[in-house]
């Protein structure tokens, strides 16, 4: 996807400036025994995957 689709209220303030112009998005889901989910999400660059 593209730095500008990015929803900046996931993001730290400023983060999204940072990025590069394609990233490739990982989501992770995790609900814990009480029902609270966690949302993770790891944003790396398409061609060197960092």
């Amino acid at each position: 996807m593209e730095r500008e689709e990015l929803d900046e209220a996931t993001l730290p303030v400023g983060a999204k400036k940072q990025l590069p112009k394609l990233v490739m998005t990982h989501l992770y889901l995790y609900v814990d025994g009480e029902a609270n989910e966690y949302v993770l999400y790891l944003l790396t660059d398409v061609t060197s995957q960092q």
